[in-house]
């Protein structure tokens, strides 16, 4: 990303400086257009409309249109002078442009759009304006960076926001192979990850070098970022566990090691598995059998009836629908 233009007053013609300066009385300017090529190029390739556009000149914008000028001439550096309008935060020009049908997709050299540069400026209006017209939400620059992914990198976090909330794919990746989940570790944004984390986000994908955002935290000694992944690896335990849902197998390796602690346990682990097995077959089975002991369960209840022997003698538990018995052995001693 660049500043705004550099222009130099004597590498401009009569046509060009006025559209520059805009300082030009409006019926000089109309005897010049019509005298003057409209599309005439300066030595950056640049048009009239190019410099009007970059310099917020709207009046000037104005009269070009009239005079039908070509809208997505390419400057030395492949801008139209629509992302020239939107990278100078000319928003009047940029609006004005885009009602006349020039195109917000043209990649500039860098491959940025003029949604990229929106972004890159935080400019939430301009950016729902943009795509309101028809600009791409995941077109990638030279670096494979969408908007979205921009926008994380430069920790740009209300536009982010935005862009979430218009769909933008938080799964997309850019040229090392890394997420918005990780590149907000990377910049060491809590926030970014905090707000990253609270959308459908698949926290175990890995970049090229086969890290993840995790462990890009942890290797990185970002603490507070480190709990933020702890936090939600908890909550998306809860959240499963009370929804009664299948887990898949890395829910299941999550889960084990939170609910015994951080020693090994081989018999919880299988028995978590087990419980797991009953609990997504137990809407289909007649009959289920179980034997508890004295570790408790790590999984939601199954099935109506289920109880877990804490202590005392091991049981037979047969559970039936809603109905369940249960035998203890060895039987217990008569009375007296």
């Amino acid at each position: 990303m660049e500043p705004r233009y550099h222009v130099r007053r004597e590498d401009l013609d009569k046509l060009h400086r006025a559209a520059w300066w805009g300082k030009v009385p409006r019926k000089d300017l109309i005897v010049m257009l019509r005298d003057t090529d409209v599309n005439k190029m300066d030595k950056q390739k640049r048009t009239a409309l190019h410099l009007a556009s970059a310099n917020g000149n709207s009046e000037v914008v104005k009269l070009l249109l009239d005079r039908q000028c070509q809208l997505n001439v390419l400057d030395n550096k492949n801008r139209t002078a629509l992302t020239e309008a939107v990278q100078c935060q000319e928003d009047e020009c940029a609006l004005m442009l885009l009602e006349h049908g020039t195109d917000p997709n043209i990649p500039d050299e860098y491959g940025n759009t003029t949604l990229h540069y929106a972004i890159y400026n935080e400019d939430k209006l301009m950016a729902k304006v943009l795509l309101l017209h028809g600009a791409a939400i995941e077109s990638k620059n030279k670096h494979d960076l969408t908007p979205l992914l921009l926008g994380v990198h430069e920790q740009k976090q209300q536009v982010v926001k935005f862009l979430i909330k218009k769909k933008a794919n938080l799964n997309a990746f850019d040229r090392y192979g890394r997420t918005a989940l990780i590149l907000a570790v990377c910049c060491g944004s809590a926030s970014l990850v905090s707000l990253l984390l609270e959308q459908n986000i698949d926290v175990s994908s890995q970049d090229l070098s086969g890290q993840t955002a995790r462990e890009y935290a942890v290797s990185s000694h970002h603490n507070v970022i480190c709990q933020l992944f702890s936090d939600y690896k908890e909550k998306r335990i809860l959240k499963i566990s009370s929804e009664n849902s299948n887990p898949d197998n890395a829910v299941i390796d999550e889960i084990t090691p939170k609910r015994i602690r951080d020693w090994p346990n081989t018999y919880t682990y299988t028995k978590a598995l087990g419980e797991m097995v009953v609990q997504q077959e137990s809407r289909s089975l007649t009959i289920a059998i179980i034997r508890p002991s004295i570790v408790g369960a790590t999984w939601h209840k199954p099935f109506p009836g289920w109880v877990d022997n804490l202590n005392g003698p091991s049981r037979l538990i047969i559970a039936a629908r809603s109905r369940r018995h249960a035998w203890a052995w060895p039987p217990a001693a008569p009375a007296g």
